[in-house]
This record gives C-alpha cells, structure tokens and sequence, in this order.
C-alpha cells in the first residue's frame, strides 16, 4: 500500500474528527428553540483575480440558486432555534490542473444554535443569530479533488493517485460516499465519472519512479533500504502479466502484496483525476459537476443541528441539480 496516501488519510480524517468532534454542547431553553433564526445574506469571496466578470456573475447567480434550493427543504426553510449563515468562496483550480477547467465554487450551509441566555437580542425583523460554530453543509463545484479525504494540496494533484471512498449508498440514483466525516452525494453529467482508474501497471511504475526520484535526489549510493524497496518494486512491475498490467488496482490490507482483490465488496481503488471530464471549450463559469456534503451520521457532532443537515440532503432534487448542470 502506499504509505505516503494512506499516511495523508490518516491526517486528513485525524483533523475532520478534531474538527467537528466535541464534548454535546448544553440543550438550548425552550424559548432559545422557538426563537426565530436569521438567515444571513450570501458572502461571497472571489479568490481568482482571472477570473472574467461574465463568469463570475454566472457563477453568482448558479450558487444563489444551488443555495437557494438548499435552505427551500423542510429543515432549513423556516429555522428555528438556529439561524444560518450562507457563504460561497469561487477560485481556481489547483496550480498544476491543466489550462480550460471550469472555476470551483465551495458554498457553504452553516446553522447555529440560538441561545438567548447568552444575550442573544432580535434584530428589526424578529430573527435572532446563533452563537458559537455549528456543523457545516458544503456544495462543491467544479472540484475534481471533493470526493478524496487524503488530499492535502501537495504533490501534482492532476497526476497524485488517490483513494476513491468506499460507496455507502445511493440516493435518488446518484452515489454517496464516505469522505471523512461526511456524506457526500455525487452528482455529474450523465455517463461520467470525474476520476480514472489506476491500472496496476501505471501505479507500479509511479512507484518505481518516485523511489528513484528518491534515491537519486538523496544522491550517493543507495542506502540498502532504499535500493531493496526499488527493487522489490521493479520485479513486482516485471511479474505482471499484459492483462495485469491494464487492470485496475487496488490497495491491500497486507505489507507484501501491492495489491488487494478489486472483486471485493469492500476495495479501495487507486484512481486519479479525470481530466477529460469537464467540456473545455465551456465558459470558465460553467457548473458542470456538483457535490453535496452533509454530516455524516453515527459520528460525535452537534447532536440536534447536524440531523437538520441530513434531512435538508436527504429532501433535495438531485435529479433537479443534475439537470441544470451546464
């Protein structure tokens, strides 16, 4: 297994739990949970100065609509006991993505609790803001890199193998995945995928080469250690057969064996960004491939707000978001 991906995973879940995990915050009064909640306007940040005006209002105006069908579900559309803050940051691709993608957006869903034994006061309208942080409901747009865990930024992200997540279910015919601590629904355009398989072949000779980078950036002979992984690893790419070779690989629970069974109900395939996913010839404020994340459940987060994030993923129309994707 690739000790540099799954070492990245472990950071990754490490710090989701850190984050979202926490001794149950106190029960609201009564009167704190019929309080009326105020829903903020969006704040929007725009990170990406190439970023032309034409797209950035197309984008403007698709997050208002993705965020406006969010807080139209039953548990989000009259908040009581919480209000909620509405956000969206849009950027560009990670540095090394290739020229032509689309612009990301990250919207963000963000309920918290009111507590009028803390001074909560109503403002003009009667809605009162919630206080302290409260669990995060995320739409990522555009974003080929969502769906992994163990992605940190680093590394050549249009080429750095990944871990696809283990599918936990499927919603309205759409997939969810286990990402962290989340659920996250996938949603693109019919027939496909925003990743590719890794074959055996390819993850071999990505080892081989980066054993060697290594070696040679290190400089000097090889230590032992080093020369015996590089050559475990040349005989293992040396072993496979044509057939092995283009098949799709998959990580393995033991130390000796490069891979594990594909066939098995719970494998974990390699894969990597598919960057032929996106139509390159469409504007720079196309929405071509959306994912919604809400809190997963069984986890130890907020214990009353977090079931009002599922419920809201739980009632949308992802057939709906399908549709309008560009």
């Amino acid at each position: 297994m690739n000790t540099l991906v799954t070492a990245r995973a472990a950071c990754a879940l490490a710090l989701a739990v850190a984050t979202f995990a926490g001794p149950a915050a106190a029960v609201p009064s009564a009167a704190s949970q019929a309080a009326k909640g105020r829903v903020t306007p969006i704040s929007t940040q725009v990170t990406d100065p190439s970023l032309p005006t034409p797209a950035r209002k197309a984008l403007d105006a698709k997050a208002e609509a993705l965020l406006g069908r969010i807080l139209a579900t039953p548990a989000l559309a009259d908040p009581h006991g919480f209000s909620i803050r509405r956000s969206v940051r849009i950027h560009a691709q990670p540095t090394g993505m290739p020229a032509g993608l689309p612009a990301m957006m990250d919207l963000l869903v963000l309920p918290q609790e009111v507590d009028l034994d803390a001074g909560a006061k109503p403002d003009a309208a009667g809605t009162y803001m919630g206080r302290l942080e409260g669990p995060p409901m995320h739409a990522y747009v555009n974003n080929l890199l969502a769906l992994y865990a163990n992605y940190s930024g680093g590394g050549d992200p249009a080429t750095e193998i990944q871990y696809l997540p283990i599918q936990r279910g499927v919603v309205q015919g759409f997939p969810v995945y286990r990402v962290g601590v989340k659920d996250v629904v996938l949603i693109t355009k019919p027939g496909r995928k925003p990743w590719v398989n890794v074959t055996k072949g390819e993850y071999l000779q990505k080892q081989v080469a980066e054993t060697r980078k290594t070696i040679a950036d290190i400089g000097g002979p090889p230590h032992p250690r080093m020369q015996q992984q590089l050559d475990e690893q040349t005989a293992a790419l040396a072993r496979l057969s044509p057939a092995d070779r283009a098949a799709p690989a998959c990580a393995s629970s033991r130390l000796r064996e490069p891979f594990g069974d594909c066939a098995a109900r719970d494998a974990t395939f390699y894969v990597r960004p598919n960057l032929d996913y996106f139509d390159r010839g469409a504007p720079r404020g196309a929405v071509q491939l959306v994912m919604i994340a809400t809190p997963a459940e069984g986890g130890h987060g907020h214990p009353r707000l977090e079931p009002k994030l599922r419920a809201a993923g739980a009632a949308l129309d992802y057939r709906a978001i399908q549709a309008a994707l560009d």
